[in-house]
């Protein structure tokens, strides 16, 4: 199996307490973050799309990367992250979603 597990990953970030904890391809659950902050750690979710960004807003996350096909282009099952797109387009679509804008 070439997936390591990441409940046991989970655990071991928990125990370390790092002060930035940050994740990519996927968002953890609100619970998830919230341990995280309880153990100190500032959360960081990548977002491929708007969508993907407004889950980690959702979950608590404290920052958000907005993250272009300029990357790689990879996306997270689930999100609409399928049509590429691109940095420029994405990283204001993620602030003002962020932020509230009107």
């Amino acid at each position: 199996r070439w997936c390591e597990n990441f409940a046991a990953q989970f655990e071991t970030v928990l125990r370390l307490a790092p002060p930035v904890a940050s994740f990519t391809f996927g968002v953890l659950t609100p619970a998830q973050v919230h341990l995280l902050h309880e153990a100190d750690c500032c959360v960081v979710g990548t977002a491929t799309s708007l969508e993907e960004g407004e889950a980690w807003v959702a979950a608590g996350a404290d920052a958000v990367c907005a993250q272009g096909v300029e990357a790689g282009g990879g996306t997270v099952a689930g999100f609409s992250g399928k049509m590429q797109i691109w940095v420029p387009w994405l990283w204001p679509a993620c602030l003002c979603s962020v932020c509230r804008c009107q």
